[in-house]
């Protein structure tokens, strides 16, 4: 996928934002803040 990342949570399973909320959403901020970048 175009644009794609791939972002490891240590010690994290399938519920990551309940298990690492922090690490979760610094992600997805992350993410959000590069998708804003790329818009025209």
């Amino acid at each position: 996928v175009p644009g794609a990342s791939y972002v490891e949570i240590p010690d994290a399973g399938h519920l990551a934002c309940m298990e690492a909320p922090e690490l979760f959403n610094g992600a997805v901020l992350d993410l959000w803040a590069r998708v804003q970048e790329e818009r025209p």
